[in-house]
């Protein structure tokens, strides 16, 4: 599943770079079930950051609960 979450959007010139950092809470990373509690799992998390849902600049990282 794929989701979109602490969207920013960044404009830069020709040839610019910017640093951008973000943060992504439990909040980001759960979802309701079908009885309607919100629930986050532990486990393997991929990021990715880009222009579009296609991006390819990819981030991996693990949650233990």
């Amino acid at each position: 599943m794929r989701q979109l979450e602490g969207f920013q959007r960044v404009t830069l010139a020709a040839g610019q770079s910017k640093t951008v950092s973000f943060r992504l809470s439990s909040d980001n990373l759960g979802y309701y079930d079908n009885n309607g509690h919100f629930v986050v799992h532990p486990g393997a998390f991929d990021t990715w950051v880009g222009d579009s849902s296609l991006a390819t600049l990819h981030g991996k990282f693990s949650l233990h609960i």
